[in-house]
């Protein structure tokens, strides 16, 4: 009898260590996994942050290639009156703010389509 819960006992033992193996290999496996969705989520911020600053630096070459067309134009109306001068520069920014807003919102369309095809090419890559 003596034998016998002595077995019992190393066998409880064996069955306590055998789930904590499993639960230590299964809080592995989660691990890994989080990890794994870590890297791709740190992956398509950093490409989302590179991908907004070109944005940002595109409409700023825009906002001063706008501004020097949209100068031109008004010098070479030799304007001298300061009140219609006044309304022109008014109208002025209305129209540059415009003409970036549709450029920045074209490239935005654009980047996201590619990043979009990225995406899916990736994922078909894990399937």
């Amino acid at each position: 009898m003596v034998f016998t819960k002595q077995k019992e006992q190393k066998i409880k033992q064996q069955r306590a260590r055998m789930q904590t193996l499993e639960s230590l290999d299964h809080v592995k496996q989660r691990a890994k996994k989080t990890g794994t969705e870590l890297k791709k989520e740190v992956g398509t911020r950093t490409g989302t942050a590179i991908v907004t600053a070109f944005i940002l630096v595109i409409a700023l070459a825009w906002q001063d290639a706008i501004k020097s067309i949209v100068d031109t134009a008004i010098v070479s109306l030799n304007i001298t009156n300061v009140e219609t001068l006044i309304r022109i520069t008014i109208l002025y920014k209305i129209v540059i703010a415009l003409l970036i807003t549709i450029v920045c919102v074209v490239g935005i369309f654009l980047s996201s389509k590619l990043m979009g095809r990225n995406q899916q090419s990736n994922q078909k890559a894990q399937d």
